[in-house]
């Protein structure tokens, strides 16, 4: 029965939001199985469920699994979702980040620019949405090694964030974060210090999750020790230990707290 699958895909959502992944990808196979049965392959209720089906398989390492099954529901949304969809653009920029993994560079970046393209057409200049393609296109970009063209749409994110949120926000910091990443791979240290240093004190004012603060200082300690300044490093080094081993213990206990609410 249609209900009973709503219940058990729900369910199966909360199985990956309690990170039991095994028993979630068990309950969202199913459902695909029957929903390809019921509702055709070609349903956007089969492509929706694929999509749940490939968090799981991401958060279990199973990248190349999660890979097709994001690769057989694309063409099922773009028949049924119009050019520009936030739903569709939403899904093509996460192929573009798997593709990213698996090192399709090119690829990668002609559907981020797709993505870009669009929702340039269907929203306001200065829509973060616009910015989160310009920031997975840098992505596509930096790994290809791109570095100049990296810069220019990491720039236009930064000033879509700072129009959108302000110069304190967070995800005007993330972009202060990877501009400090290119300045770095250029082998300008001097100029990846000050965006570092702006990063992390908006991080931490605004109280960020631990394992982003930490991968910050973690960074930072890199650059100082480059430029001999070993105090400062050790002493980023070690809230950078501090940082991640907090984010451990927040994992942890709520792994717990799922058992707890299942047991």
């Amino acid at each position: 029965h249609a209900d009973v699958l709503v219940v058990i895909h729900d369910l199966g959502l909360e199985y990956e939001r309690q990170g039991r992944f095994d028993d979630a990808a068990r309950l969202l196979e199913q459902c695909c199985d029957v929903r390809a049965q019921t509702l055709g392959p070609d349903s956007l209720g089969y492509a929706t469920t694929l999509l749940s089906l490939v968090i799981v398989y991401d958060n279990q390492g199973r990248r190349e699994e999660a890979q097709r099954l994001r690769e057989q529901a694309m063409p099922v949304l773009r028949k049924h979702l119009p050019v520009g969809h936030p739903s569709l653009v939403h899904e093509e920029l996460n192929l573009a980040v798997s593709l990213i993994h698996q090192r399709r560079y090119e690829h990668a970046r002609l559907l981020a620019q797709a993505a870009l393209d669009n929702t340039r057409k269907n929203f306001p200049a200065n829509d973060p949405r616009i910015a989160r393609c310009l920031g997975i296109l840098e992505v596509a970009y930096r790994q290809s090694g791109k570095l100049d063209k990296a810069r220019e749409v990491l720039e236009q994110a930064k000033t879509i964030y700072e129009e959108a949120y302000g110069t304190d926000h967070p995800s005007t910091a993330g972009t202060l974060a990877d501009l400090a990443r290119l300045q770095i791979l250029a082998g300008h240290d001097d100029q990846a210090a000050p965006l570092l240093d702006r990063a992390i004190h908006v991080y931490d004012r605004a109280d960020e999750s631990p394992g982003q603060r930490s991968r910050l200082y973690s960074q930072r300690a890199r650059l100082h020790w480059r430029q001999q300044r070993h105090a400062e490093a050790l002493l980023d080094l070690k809230e950078a230990m501090l940082l991640a081993e907090q984010q451990r213990s927040l994992a942890s206990g709520a792994e717990r707290e799922g058992a707890d609410a299942f047991a």
